[in-house]
């Protein structure tokens, strides 16, 4: 009777403790222990594997579940990979926020737009605001652009220097090896660092990986109506594979070919995301300068693209600037530690103090 009831206690243990751990975002799944010499003694549940909710639920929508997967003999290299230009807010939270889990970020950037108008090394000329960061940064900075000039060139060229610039630089710190796993994204697509620890700590899935994220607009209070799928996660084999010049852009616009749900997966889907998109999540000051450098080169001819107090306005109503219609439905935020409107780094008072624009 007394093994009986301890056996349920157990149980009610295990039961609380991964509803707690669904609320958090992670999901434990239990195995039953034995003690051999005694088997009379109660059965002991004990986790064994503790995985992101996002994950588990990912797996099993390809028909794979934690019994699949293998602990790595070592961790892989988490490289993160992305193009910038005057995003320097963007790139502090992004580096605070992956910083324990990512190896290296490569970052690159041209002096030119993907417009191609001049304009300054925007990082080069503060990396010195970086310098704690810079063990970890590989620095790509493009002298030119494309030799044919036309719309999304420039950004395909400045996308690619990622694998064929960034990729050789690293090695010359590091050896890197073909399960090393690259990031393919944007800037304001930031990764939930809990799925990265799992690429890092485990195999037996799928070796290219689509994130689908919560995307915002504005800030990360005006949530958009749709999914944002945009990084990709491959491994730097696949890619050598794949494009024997490293060309890192066809990791974002074909994922590698990749089509099967044996070669690729999504992380992720509405609700249960596996990170953030902060799409124009800067002062109208920076939304002027990313209208006239990025490739959507229509949207600095649109009403109010270039008037600091009009942008303002439309921030404030939540009204998208590409369709002057309010795109999303603007949410609260508790910052409280189940709370997963913005990456975990801005939950400090002193970051949300300093980057209050991106709650606005």
């Amino acid at each position: 009777m007394r093994a009986n009831t301890l056996n349920i206690t157990l149980f009610v243990l295990v039961v609380l403790s991964a509803a707690l751990n669904f609320y958090s975002g992670t999901v434990i799944r239990a195995s039953r222990k034995q003690n051999a010499k005694h088997p009379d003694d109660p059965i002991i549940f004990e986790p064994i594997i503790d995985l992101p909710l996002v994950v588990h639920e990912s797996l099993l929508r390809i028909g794979l579940s934690t019994s699949d997967l293998k602990p790595r003999t070592e961790p892989v290299l988490i490289i993160d990979g992305f193009t910038i230009n005057d995003e320097l807010d963007m790139l502090e939270v992004r580096l605070e926020e992956l910083w324990d889990v990512v190896d290296y970020f490569i970052v690159a950037e041209a002096k030119l737009t993907f417009q191609n108008k001049p304009k300054p090394l925007f990082y080069n000329e503060n990396k010195h605001k970086f310098a704690k960061y810079a063990s970890k940064i590989i620095h790509v900075a493009l002298e030119k652009g494309s030799d044919v000039v036309v719309e999304w060139e420039n950004e395909v060229l400045f996308r690619n220097s990622i694998g064929r610039v960034g990729i050789p630089k690293l090695q010359e710190k590091i050896q890197v090896k073909s399960d090393d796993i690259l990031l393919l994204g944007d800037i304001d697509e930031i990764p939930d660092h809990r799925v990265l620890r799992f690429f890092k700590q485990y195999t037996g899935y799928p070796t290219a990986a689509v994130f689908s994220l919560r995307w915002s607009y504005y800030s990360f209070l005006w949530l958009n109506k749709r999914k944002w799928e945009g990084t990709v996660a491959v491994t730097v084999g696949d890619l050598r594979a794949y494009n024997k010049d490293m060309d890192t852009n066809w990791i974002r616009y074909n994922r590698l070919g990749k089509q099967s749900k044996n070669e690729i997966w999504t992380i992720g889907r509405y609700g249960l995301w596996a990170g953030w998109h902060c799409s124009w999540c800067m002062t109208p000051e920076s939304m002027i300068r990313k209208a006239e450098s990025f490739s959507h080169a229509q949207i600095q001819h649109k009403p109010g693209a270039k008037d600091p107090s009009k942008l303002k306005e439309k921030r404030k109503k939540g009204v998208w600037l590409d369709t002057d219609q309010v795109e999303g439905i603007r949410m609260s935020y508790t910052g409280l530690p189940d709370d997963e409107t913005a990456p975990q780094f801005l939950y400090t008072p002193e970051a949300k103090a300093k980057f209050d624009y991106m709650f606005d």
